[in-house]
């Protein structure tokens, strides 16, 4: 499992069960991490600079973006299969 090195992704106290290997990610790269990829399409689907109502209209924009890559399983492929993950 590949990880970023944020704080909240190191405990003291975890087990590891003996068939995973955990390994990180380099700090501050961003291009690395599949998530940031996801993000950035997100924000490139016209949710840049727009004011939104309510907390709750955010979520829904969030909400129908998921739906719209969930349902484009390449393109989710495509976004965040970098070939140190496919090949691993």
């Amino acid at each position: 499992m590949f990880m970023d090195q944020a704080s909240w992704h190191k405990a003291v106290d975890l087990v590891i069960p003996a068939n995973m290997k955990l390994d990180w990610l380099p700090p501050y790269s961003p291009q690395c991490n599949p998530a940031e990829h996801l993000w950035m399409k997100f924000g490139r689907s016209g949710s840049r600079n727009e004011v939104f109502e309510s907390m709750n209209a955010v979520e829904g924009r969030l909400v129908d973006a998921l739906y719209t890559l969930e349902e484009d399983p390449s393109r989710v492929q495509y976004l965040t299969g970098f070939p140190w993950i496919v090949n691993s």
